[in-house]
C-alpha cells in the first residue's frame, strides 16, 4: 500500500494523537473502561472469606461498595502470603491491595497508601498454661517469631526503643501457621494484630492474648505508584472519607471485630472436636436439606449445633428432642414422624427456618434478615413482630437488627409486654440464641472457606512446581 505525503502526514498525526490519548488514560479510566476493579487480598475471617451469604469480610465489603460506586464489577484475587500482595500489586495484576494491611514502617518507592481506615494494636500471643509475661522486659532472652511484612514488625521496632535487648525473628509463614505452632508448643510467642487474633480465637482455644506491643498501627489500602497518576487513590480516598463520615465504616468494622465477645474456651474445644468427629456424619444431610429449602447448609448446621451439639438423641426437660430440638407440635406440623431420626430432624428444622425467613419483610436484607428469622425460630414470628412494633414505638428502626435486639429482652418485663399483642416472651433468650448461632456460623464459614482456599493454593503450587513437558519452555 502506498501513501501520498499529505495523507501519510495526516495518518501519522492521527496515530500520534491516538497514542497520546492512550498515554493520558488514567488508572481510574482504565478500570472504568474494562468494567472491573481487581482487588488483591489475603483470606481471613476479618478480611475475605466465602460465607453463608456469599463473599464476606470487611475488606471485601468495602471493596464491593467502592466498585459499586465506580459502576464496575468487583474481582477479588486471594493470595497466600503478604509478600505475594506486594509483588502482584507491582506487576499490575491488581488495582488495590486490601487485606488489613499496616502502613509500612519505611516509605515505599513502588506503592502509595490510603489514609488510615482504622488503627489496630499489636499484642503478644502465647500458649495457655504458660506464664503470661507482664512486661516485654520478661522476654529479653526469648525469641519472638513474627510474620514478615506484618504490623508486628513495626510494633516491635517501636517497642525496642524502650527495650533495647528485645529480639525477634521474621519468617515468611502466615499468621495461622504461627498460631498452630504455638498451639502445638513448637513456638513460645508471636506478636500480631489484635483484630486478626480475636477473629481466630475460636479456632485456636490454646492461644492467649497478652500485653500490648508498640503503638497502634494504621490500617490502609495500597496502590501501585504510577508516576503522577493519583486517580484511583484519590477516588478511594473520597470513598473512604464518605464512609467514615457517614458511620458506615465504623459499623462494618464493628461487625467483624470480636473484642466484645468473651472467649469460652471449653465451648471452643468442644466445637472443634465435634467439627471433626460429628459433623462429617451429618454434613450430607445438612447439604441435602439446604438444597431443598434454598439455604446455606452451614446456617442449618449452626442452628443444629446450638440446639444439640449435633446429637440426634438430645432431649431437654421441656420435651424438645432430636438434633434440631423440635417440639412435638412443631414436628407434627412439619411432617417429622421421628424426631430422633437425624435426617428427618434436619429436614424439619430447615423447613421451619425457611418459613421464618419467608415471613421476614422482603425489604430487610442480609445479615439482618437471617437474624430476624433466627429470633423467630426461637420465640415465634408473632413475638418477633411484637418486638419490632415495640422497637418502632421506642424510636428505633424495626428493620434494623441491633435496634430490635435491644428491645427483645423487654418482652419479659410486664411494663413492656402488656403493650404487645401476644404478651410475655423470653426475648433475652432469643437474643442469646441468635448470638450463639451467629458465632457457630462464623466458625463454620471460616473453617470451610479456609479449606477451599487451601485447596486452591495447593493446586496452584502444584502447577507451578510441575516439570515442563519435553520441548516446552520452562
Amino acid at each position: 500500500m502506498r501513501f501520498f505525503p499529505a495523507a501519510l502526514s495526516v495518518l501519522l498525526s492521527i496515530a500520534v494523537m491516538s497514542l497520546a490519548g492512550c498515554a493520558k488514560q488514567s488508572t481510574l479510566e482504565k478500570i472504568e473502561s474494562r468494567g472491573e476493579l481487581r482487588v488483591l487480598t489475603l483470606p481471613g475471617p476479618s478480611t475475605y472469606f466465602i460465607g453463608a451469604h456469599g463473599a464476606s469480610g470487611l475488606d471485601y465489603e468495602l471493596s464491593a461498595k467502592l466498585a459499586a460506586e465506580l459502576g464496575v464489577k468487583l474481582t477479588m484475587i486471594p493470595l497466600e502470603r503478604q509478600a505475594d500482595i506486594w509483588r502482584e500489586l507491582s506487576t499490575g495484576r491488581g488495582d488495590i491491595a486490601a487485606a488489613h494491611l499496616p502502613h509500612p514502617r519505611s516509605p515505599s518507592t513502588e506503592h502509595r497508601f490510603s489514609a488510615p481506615m482504622m488503627y489496630s494494636q499489636s499484642v503478644l500471643v502465647y500458649r495457655a498454661g504458660t506464664p503470661a509475661p507482664s512486661s516485654l522486659k520478661d522476654l529479653s532472652s526469648e525469641e519472638i517469631v513474627v510474620t514478615d511484612g506484618s504490623s508486628a514488625v513495626t510494633a516491635l521496632f517501636h517497642a525496642r526503643t524502650l527495650n533495647p535487648t528485645l529480639k525477634w525473628k521474621v519468617v515468611p509463614a502466615e499468621l495461622d501457621d504461627l498460631l498452630e505452632s504455638i498451639s502445638n508448643e513448637e513456638l513460645s510467642f508471636t506478636v500480631a494484630d489484635e483484630d486478626l487474633i480475636y477473629a481466630r480465637l475460636p479456632m485456636y482455644p490454646d492461644i492467649r492474648i497478652g500485653i500490648a506491643v508498640g503503638v497502634p498501627q494504621p490500617i490502609v489500602w495500597a496502590f501501585a505508584k504510577l508516576g503522577d497518576d493519583h486517580s484511583l487513590s484519590d477516588a478511594s480516598a473520597r470513598f473512604l472519607a464518605r464512609s467514615l463520615l457517614s458511620g458506615e465504616l465504623q459499623s462494618l468494622t464493628e461487625r467483624y471485630r470480636r473484642q466484645d465477645r468473651e472467649q469460652d474456651v471449653v465451648q471452643d474445644y468442644f466445637f472443634l472436636r465435634h467439627f471433626e468427629e460429628r459433623l462429617p456424619r451429618y454434613r450430607g444431610q445438612f447439604e441435602s436439606a439446604a438444597s431443598e429449602f434454598k439455604l446455606d447448609w452451614r446456617v442449618i448446621a449452626a442452628v443444629g449445633y446450638q440446639e444439640s451439639h449435633w446429637n440426634p438423641t438430645a432431649r431437654s426437660p421441656t420435651g424438645v428432642r432430636g438434633l434440631m430440638m423440635l417440639t412435638q407440635d412443631t414436628a407434627n406440623r412439619l411432617g417429622v414422624k421421628d424426631r430422633l431420626d437425624a435426617a428427618q430432624s434436619i429436614q424439619g428444622g430447615a423447613k421451619y427456618l425457611r418459613e421464618m425467613l419467608d415471613q421476614v419483610p422482603d425489604r430487610i436484607q442480609m445479615p439482618d434478615r437471617l437474624n430476624f428469622a433466627l429470633a423467630a425460630y426461637n420465640i415465634g414470628i408473632g413475638h418477633l413482630e411484637d418486638a419490632r412494633v415495640l422497637t418502632e414505638a421506642r424510636g428505633g428502626d424495626p428493620d434494623h437488627w441491633p435496634d430490635v435486639r435491644a428491645t427483645l429482652p423487654l418482652l419479659s418485663r410486664a411494663i413492656w409486654h402488656q403493650k404487645t399483642r401476644l404478651g410475655r416472651a423470653p426475648g433475652g433468650q432469643a437474643v442469646e440464641f441468635v448470638q450463639s448461632v451467629g458465632d457457630y456460623l462464623a466458625r463454620l464459614e471460616w473453617q470451610t472457606s479456609n479449606a477451599l482456599f487451601a485447596e486452591e493454593f495447593a493446586r496452584k503450587d502444584a502447577v507451578s512446581r510441575r516439570p515442563a513437558a519435553a520441548g516446552t519452555a520452562p
